[in-house]
């Protein structure tokens, strides 16, 4: 089922910004870059991701405007491109956009966004980012500030060698029941060890504390590990795995593909599988429908961290559950069924849309297709998911 989603997004977005997408060539703004001609390499880097798609000069892009170095700087332009700079995993990015979310630059002030960044940047080993997620946990701004977390990652800083690291750990300690303290340092053992075995063991440093006492309460454990999704892309509110038949087409794709990640977490791969298939569906009926092709790559992103919920074995199991149903099978027909009843979104693609760049320029515009033919949209999505893929499948 999973390669129902590629063939017609490559169909219907030729030049769309997919993540990985081929790169354009960039040696014009490089050499304007070089050359100290900012304005220049702002005008050509602009055109390449915009038109092209190439993320990859979105670092460049963020310097130019958070420097000030083509004109006065702009934060909020500056942070959209440090925000895609982060995700295609530059430890620096990720830090300065965490720092931006904590500080309220360019972004709406937003801690546990900032955190996500934190985190990521703290898995590349950037000691100021394991130190500010030390600083967030024992603000009380996550979750209590007694909680032991902070600890763990005072600690964690501090054996990396971050400066104050000592004065750091003791702040962390005071006012920390000594149990929270203890359970504190042990999840720091156990994250150099996740650390050293090469994250082969995230699965269980991720969903639950390794180890018994305050820490391990299943209420924490979402606000100790963060995957770099901007907050835009986040659900409104999480489902748990229920079937297909239990949505309406008021819920968007963020939240459904949440709820097929917590069904593929307790094993359920049929529910996962159609879950996931109409949050592509409808995923595709919004990028079609939203005017600002900047916008696109946030479906990448969406089906991305999905599977980066899922441990590496939930991943083989559910992978090779889809190859095995196979298309034009009972459940695939049980899906098409559930398409069909379900219909087409009914809800503005608002989490699309601000994703975007032109949401920076006017983040009070529609930012719709005008004269978008919903219907036929709708149709060639359905008569591609069922009726072709069903034929494909006896021939």
């Amino acid at each position: 089922m999973f390669r129902v989603f590629l063939p017609l997004f490559a169909v219907l977005f030729p030049l769309s910004l997919s993540l990985t997408a081929a790169r354009a060539d960039q040696a014009a703004g490089d050499a304007a870059w070089a050359a100290g001609d900012y304005a220049a390499a702002r005008d050509e880097y602009s055109r390449l991701f915009q038109r092209d798609g190439n993320w990859a000069v979105a670092g460049r892009l963020a310097e130019i405007y958070l420097k000030g170095l083509a004109g006065e700087p702009d934060e909020q332009k500056g942070a959209f491109y440090l925000e895609r700079a982060a995700m295609l995993g530059d430890r620096d990015a990720q830090q300065g956009i965490g720092e931006m979310y904590t500080q309220g630059r360019g972004v709406n002030r937003d801690y546990r966004a900032a955190a996500r960044w934190y985190y990521e940047a703290a898995l590349q080993g950037v000691t100021e980012a394991q130190k500010e997620l030390a600083l967030l946990y024992m603000s009380g701004r996550m979750i209590e500030s007694t909680s032991g977390f902070g600890v763990m990652w005072a600690d964690i800083a501090r054996r990396n060698g971050v400066k104050g690291g000592d004065y750091l750990v003791t702040l962390a300690k005071h006012g920390t029941p000594p149990e929270n303290i203890e359970a504190g340092l042990q999840l720091a053992d156990d994250w150099f060890d996740f650390i050293k075995n090469g994250r082969e063991d995230e699965e269980s440093f991720t969903y639950h504390a390794p180890v018994e006492g305050p820490l391990n309460d299943s209420r924490f454990a979402p606000y100790m590990m963060y995957r770099p999704i901007p907050t835009a892309l986040l659900p409104r509110y999480q489902l748990g795995c229920v079937s297909i038949d239990e949505l309406s087409s008021r819920d968007i794709p963020p939240t459904i593909y949440a709820a097929a990640a917590a069904c593929a977490q307790q094993g359920n791969y049929e529910q996962a599988a159609n879950l996931r298939l109409l949050a592509e569906a409808y995923s595709i009926f919004d990028a079609q429908r939203v005017a600002d092709k900047t916008a696109v790559a946030g479906i990448d992103v969406l089906q991305m961290d999905m599977m980066a919920a899922l441990s590496p074995e939930v991943v083989r199991e559910f992978t090779d559950y889809s190859k095995k149903i196979g298309w034009g099978s009972d459940e695939h027909r049980a899906f098409c069924s559930s398409l069909t009843l379900i219909g087409p979104p009914g809800y503005t693609p608002r989490y699309l849309v601000l994703f975007g760049l032109q949401a920076i320029r006017d983040p009070e515009a529609d930012g719709l297709v005008a004269n978008f033919d919903a219907n036929a949209t709708w149709q060639t999505i359905v008569t591609h998911y069922c009726r072709d893929l069903a034929r494909a499948t006896e021939q």
